[in-house]
């Protein structure tokens, strides 16, 4: 934690009175200067920061076109350290525009904030301290008649002092200047630094942002840090590119119906043989209703068109023939249906998904063994318009299928649910570079509740577990880290398990649903990832089915 004081604090009150009496946007008070260029600029667009003329005087981003760099200066009054980067979604009251210009030696510079270092290979950087708390950088970019934003950059740590800091980065965008930003799936990077006296680690960040960023006038891009514990290091935020992808990101927020990144309050309702989907949007006053699918139906809600947005889709089987089954599906895209034959009686469709990396979910079912035999996974990859199935053998009888992206590559991989002894032993078979991995977590009486828990864009392994009354939510998160002994009490025996990403901060919040005979009191409850704080909804009747509950197990 740095201590010492920015440039601001050690104007003179003569210039600060000068400041405020004049009240000028740029301000030139001995080399204090200013300015700064938020120009939307259209896309292809990058930087990579070789041009050192760009930047030549503290405080003056003028002449670099739709990137500003700023203090982050939230907290005037104390010095947080150690806050997680991804909880920070608000826009910062107190923010001054910030770069310290012409620096040669990462080693040596203890002021945080943003700095340029014109070295070999030239780059801005970030570097928190008790005066810069979040220091980071924003993009302004116009994605007007463009889709499928694809933002990259290098996270470099250049600092090569002894100082050995954890050093977080995020990457968060917001549509239009206002607003909170919402963190960008597969952005944060728990510590982009090595160290002690090392200044060699790069980590690259690529992410597609939501539909929601798609033909916009101004989309902002927040790459930010913490004030770390200690003495912070410096890293450089460079190679910077935003174009336009070839194929949409997986949407992996479960039940988002309107692109926002955040998981919508949807319930559904059978009268009769028919079934309504009644839909509340997360964060207004919006709801609608849509009839789709019977009583008799699977849920299989997922983005199948690759806009981002949750479909809604049912699987079938048919009563009189059992080796033929139907995907019915209403494409938000251009709200047409779709009829997919597919599986047969007795499959699983639970597992759809996007296998093949396209940013589609694939029609996909699971089929149990047959008296000890290999259990098969059969899929339908987008990528192969008219194609029947691909099959994957995999797993016993008695396993049970928990699809999900393990290993970060953006395609779903197979995963079943083994007892071993009264134990789950989960199994995957990782699409990354089809190896099996081996991960014994909970009971086998526990419900399992797979989903990405620390954002990082990796499947988590979770089971809750019913323990004196309460719900226990028991978690191990893909690198190993997780709940472990300190499990989190979520919940009540009933309870119906809800997750999703419901303050769209790129985590899986820990939700349930619970009903109730009064038909006022049936309410989601929401254990928030980015400040642990309860957020509740109230929808639905005793009766209803909360459909974030599809892919339970």
């Amino acid at each position: 934690m740095n201590k010492t004081l920015s440039r601001w604090e050690k104007l003179t009150v003569l210039s600060l009175a000068l400041f405020l009496a004049v009240g000028l946007i740029n301000v030139g008070i001995g080399n204090v200067n200013v300015q700064a260029n938020n120009t939307a600029q259209t896309l292809p667009f990058s930087q990579n920061w070789t041009n050192v003329g760009l930047i030549t005087a503290n405080d003056d981003w003028s002449n670099v076109p739709g990137i500003v760099g700023f203090l982050g200066n939230y907290d005037t009054v104390g010095a947080p350290t150690n806050v997680d980067a991804r909880s920070l979604l608000t826009p910062f009251v107190t923010n001054d525009i910030d770069v310290i210009a012409n620096q040669t030696m990462p080693d040596t510079v203890a002021t945080g904030g943003v700095a340029e270092f014109e070295i070999a290979n030239p780059t801005i950087a970030l570097n928190g301290s008790g005066t810069a708390d979040a220091p980071h950088i924003v993009l302004y970019l116009n994605t007007t008649g463009q889709s499928n934003i694809r933002v990259s950059y290098n996270a470099r740590d250049i600092d090569g002092s002894i100082d050995n800091s954890v050093q977080q980065i995020i990457t968060q965008y917001r549509v239009g200047s206002t607003g909170d930003f919402i963190n960008v799936a597969g952005g944060y990077i728990a510590d982009a630094s090595t160290g002690p006296s090392l200044a060699t680690l790069v980590t690259p960040v690529a992410v597609t942002l939501p539909a929601a960023a798609n033909n916009q006038p101004v989309i902002e891009v927040r790459i930010l840090t913490t004030n770390a514990g200690g003495n912070d290091e410096w890293i450089g935020i460079d190679d910077i590119s935003v174009t336009t992808a070839a194929t949409a990101a997986p949407s992996r927020t479960n039940i988002d119906f309107n692109a926002d990144g955040r998981s919508d309050y949807v319930i559904t309702r059978d009268a009769g043989l028919l079934t309504t989907w009644w839909v509340a949007i997360n964060g207004s006053n919006n709801f609608s209703t849509t009839q789709w699918g019977l009583a008799t139906d699977i849920e299989t809600p997922a983005d199948f068109d690759g806009d981002g947005r949750t479909d809604f889709a049912v699987w079938r089987d048919e009563p009189t023939n059992p080796n033929k089954a139907n995907f019915y599906i209403l494409r938000s895209l251009n709200n047409t249906f779709q009829l997919e034959q597919f599986g047969r009686t007795g499959d699983n469709p639970r597992i759809v998904g996007d296998y093949d990396g396209d940013g589609k979910a694939d029609l996909a079912v699971y089929r149990a063994g047959v008296g000890g035999g290999l259990s098969i996974l059969l899929y339908r990859p987008s990528t192969i318009p008219g194609s029947d199935f691909i099959p994957q053998p995999f797993g016993l009888t008695g396993d049970v299928a928990v699809a999900g992206d393990y290993d970060g590559d953006g395609r779903h991989d197979l995963c079943v649910r083994r007892n071993v002894g009264g134990r789950n032993q989960f199994i995957i078979l990782r699409s990354s570079d089809s190896n099996d991995q081996y991960v014994e977590w909970g009971l086998v009486g526990d419900v399992i509740v797979p989903g990405d828990y620390d954002g990082d864009g990796r499947n988590d392994f979770c089971v809750v577990r019913a323990v004196n009354g309460q719900l226990i939510w028991y978690i191990l998160e893909a690198d190993g880290g997780g709940t472990g002994a300190a499990a989190i009490d979520w919940g009540l025996p009933g309870d119906i398990a809800t997750p999703g990403d419901y303050d769209g901060d790129g985590r899986q919040d820990i939700a349930v649903w619970r009903p109730s005979a009064n038909p006022d009191t049936n309410f989601f409850y929401v254990r928030r990832s980015s400040n642990n704080v309860l957020q509740t909804f109230e929808w639905g009747f005793q009766g209803d089915y909360p459909t974030a509950n599809w892919y339970v197990r």
